[in-house]
């Protein structure tokens, strides 16, 4: 099972990847541009994550969502799961608790927090 993705990693060509709308890398840059850290949490898989990721230029420091229970990968930078999270740019395979669990990190950690998204699914956290 894929845990991590980084700049380093290739995908398969054969990987399917459906554009963005045309507004959302403008959006994007506006909300990065107003000092907004963005995480991305797809139920998708680790590699369309990266790919769009790279596309909208949100970064490429992917997880899979296994490593929410697992923790860091052994010889990864992360010493700490708290550490992973803050430094991800995004997590991929994510269900509502792997949301919540990462937005209740986030605020045990001082942060202001929230969840935007197309579905119920992002109620819970």
């Amino acid at each position: 099972m894929e845990t991590a993705l980084s700049s380093s990693a290739s995908l398969p060509s054969s990987t399917p990847l459906l554009p963005p709308r045309t507004d959302t890398k403008k959006t994007i840059d506006d909300v990065l541009g107003l000092g907004v850290n963005l995480r991305r949490l797809l139920a998708t898989s680790l590699q369309l994550l990266w790919r769009t990721g790279r596309r909208l230029s949100l970064g490429d420091n992917m997880f899979a969502a296994n490593l929410l229970k697992e923790g860091p990968p052994p010889g990864r930078t992360h010493s700490t799961l708290e550490q992973m999270i803050l430094e991800a740019d995004g997590f991929a395979g994510v269900f509502p608790k792997h949301k919540y669990g990462i937005v209740k990190t986030f605020q045990g950690l001082g942060h202001l927090c929230a969840i935007t998204g197309d579905g119920a699914n992002n109620a819970p956290a």
